[in-house]
C-alpha cells in the first residue's frame, strides 16, 4: 500500500462459531427468591414494576364536528400571506362564534374570486 493512499485498514474478522443460534432456555423462577425479590426492593423503596390494571377506555367523543375536507393542501406561501390567512381566520372565528379555520378562509377566497371575476380559463 503507498503511503498517499487514502482508503481505510482491512477490517477484523468476527468469529461468531461459539454462539448458539438457539433461544436461550429460560430461567426457571424460584418463588421463594422471587418474594425475597419483593420484599427486598419494598424495603429499600423501590416501587413495583408490576403492571398497572387495566381500565375500561372511555368512548372518545368527537368534539368538532366533521368538515369534509379530506384532500391535503401542503405548499409554500410567504409569511406575510399566511399571517394574513390567520388574522382572517381569528377575525371570522370571533364574529361568527365558532371555530373557523385556515381550509374555510382558502375556500371562501376562491368563491369570492370565482364571484367576482369569474372562474378562470
Amino acid at each position: 500500500m503507498a503511503k498517499d493512499d487514502k482508503s481505510p485498514p482491512p477490517r477484523a474478522a468476527l468469529d461468531l462459531s461459539d454462539l448458539d443460534a438457539s433461544t436461550p432456555a429460560p430461567v426457571p423462577k424460584d418463588p421463594a427468591s422471587v418474594a425475597a425479590i419483593k420484599q427486598a426492593s419494598d424495603q429499600a423503596g423501590f416501587p413495583s414494576r408490576d403492571p398497572a390494571p387495566k381500565r375500561p377506555r372511555a368512548k372518545r367523543v368527537r368534539t368538532r364536528p366533521k368538515t369534509g375536507r379530506t384532500y391535503p393542501f401542503n405548499t409554500k406561501i410567504k409569511p406575510e400571506t399566511y399571517d394574513k390567512i390567520c388574522e382572517l381566520a381569528d377575525t371570522a372565528t370571533e364574529t361568527e362564534g365558532r371555530v373557523v379555520s385556515m381550509a374555510e378562509i382558502i375556500e371562501r377566497a376562491v368563491h369570492s374570486l370565482d364571484v367576482n371575476r369569474g372562474p378562470l380559463r
